[in-house]
């Protein structure tokens, strides 16, 4: 996802999804919850950001963002 330059900005435990096809011993693991979705122009660069997802999920950074509501963030915000 990250490497196609796609922020989530909303990653918790009620976006993962589990599914374990029917007879298949292995587990396929899903992102729900698309709608905060930031498309990067480059993957894998910093981009310029407005602040949101769920506050007790929020990175530091984002939670401490500048007063215009925007931050300046990667991938690795999710």
């Amino acid at each position: 996802m990250h490497q196609k330059g796609f922020i989530h900005r909303d990653i918790k435990g009620q976006n993962i999804l589990l599914h374990s096809p029917p007879g298949s011993k292995r587990v396929v693991v899903k992102i729900a919850d698309l709608g905060l979705i930031k498309v990067q122009k480059k993957p894998l660069q910093s981009t310029k950001i407005t602040i949101a997802g769920t506050f007790p999920y929020m990175p530091p950074e984002m939670i401490m963002g500048n007063e215009d509501g925007q931050i300046t963030a990667d991938a690795k915000i999710d």
